[in-house]
């Protein structure tokens, strides 16, 4: 699974991504895990994400974290299985010296520098193998940004076989009201 999404607010997206990838970590041994947002405040809240799921897992099902590098990496020795958080503001290229096979990078628009950080480093350090699994996501920001031009190349050869990102469009009516939603008790 390799896609561009491009994504209505409030969806429960990033949710949804950051719960696939704390499974994949926990359950599946030689796992490396990538997830980043715009900022390391915003990466900081998709792991915590993450951590939430994990403290709420029985103990026997957790593996022990053996490395904690807070807003850099998680590490779990016995399943050889590592979680690192990165930012669309650092300096060098993302995964540089790993070889990820999950990654989630959201609000990508916002990225500083994404021909560096995602297209130079990340995307080739990703290898295709039937247990890849890359999200590249965020809302529309600026036309003929890096992002526009992603997921329009994305849109447009799709179907031709060249690109590697499957284009996913989300619009905001796909979402869904909670029940307990105070919008909803208004009405």
């Amino acid at each position: 699974i390799i896609q561009a999404q491009v994504k209505g607010r409030r969806l429960g997206v990033t949710l949804d991504r950051e719960l696939k990838i704390a499974h994949r970590v926990q359950f599946h041994p030689h796992t490396t895990a990538v997830v980043a947002s715009s900022d390391p405040s915003k990466t900081a809240k998709m792991a915590q994400m993450i951590e939430r799921a994990w403290a709420h897992q029985p103990w026997f099902l957790m593996p022990r974290i053996t490395g904690y590098q807070k807003g850099e990496q998680i590490d779990f020795a016995s399943t050889d299985c590592h979680l690192l958080l990165q930012w669309g503001n650092q300096q060098t290229g993302m995964a540089r010296g790993d070889t990820p096979q999950v990654v989630h990078l959201s609000e990508v628009a916002e990225f500083l520098n994404p021909d560096e950080l995602i297209d130079a480093a990340l995307i080739r350090a990703v290898l295709d193998t039937p247990w890849t699994f890359l999200v590249l996501e965020g809302t529309a920001a600026r036309r003929h940004d890096w992002w526009h031009k992603t997921w329009l190349w994305a849109k447009d050869h799709w179907e031709d076989g060249r690109s590697r990102l499957r284009p996913v469009f989300l619009p905001y009516f796909v979402g869904v009201v909670p029940p307990t939603s105070p919008a909803l008790a208004a009405a």
